[in-house]
């Protein structure tokens, strides 16, 4: 769920933080920069782990900037294909499916193909309800903790701004597509913990 990558960047460390020693200035302008960005392929930056290396600062004509080549290692959220993971019920449409969230991601959606069959939607209960059995059904209750697998991770291909004129919405930098039909997975109160062995 959680990988390390290498990037190497050049830091401008404006006038300002002049006062401050080096290395927490550059620390401060990494983490401005990439603390929850979307890296195209690489994920979701959560945390600056830690700085491999610093350059030389270097003064520019006309900038009054000191440029810094740093190299130093970003803990990125981008889970696997095939990778199970928790989230909450966050949303439940009749179009869309179900929407979860793992706290600080939450662009992570199960399509009506990937729910247990047969499933349908309750526009009473405004929720997808699995018919288990002709007499038993399980509901996808809202605000509720739900275990699912990863079946594809997505990053935004366009990079130009959205026109004023464009009515869509703009889509999120990175998105999860994710199945709770296998056993297993779907609502964790469905699936209790199994006793433990002696």
């Amino acid at each position: 769920m959680f990988e390390l990558a290498v990037i190497e960047d050049m830091v401008h460390l404006m006038p300002a933080e002049f006062h401050k020693p080096m290395l927490d200035a550059l620390i401060d302008v990494l983490n401005e920069k990439y603390m929850n960005k979307v890296l195209r392929e690489l994920g979701l930056c959560i945390a600056l782990y830690d700085v491999l290396s610093v350059g030389e600062p270097r003064l520019h004509h006309g900038s009054p900037a000191q440029h810094v080549s740093v190299e130093f290692r970003l803990v990125m959220f981008r889970p696997f294909v095939g990778e199970i993971l928790v989230g909450t019920i966050i949303a439940s449409t009749a179009d869309a499916g179900l929407r979860l969230s793992v706290g600080f991601f939450d662009e992570i959606h199960v399509p009506e193909a990937l729910l247990p069959c047969p499933c349908r939607f309750s526009t009473e209960e405004s929720t997808w309800v699995w018919q288990v059995t002709d007499h038993d059904k399980l509901f996808f209750d809202l605000q509720n903790d739900a275990r699912f697998r990863v079946t594809a991770v997505e990053f935004e291909r366009n990079t130009a701004p959205p026109s004023a004129a464009s009515a869509d919405a703009p889509q999120p930098a990175m998105r999860i597509t994710a199945a709770v039909s296998d056993e297993g997975l779907g609502l964790c109160s469905w699936w209790p913990a199994g006793e433990e062995d002696d």
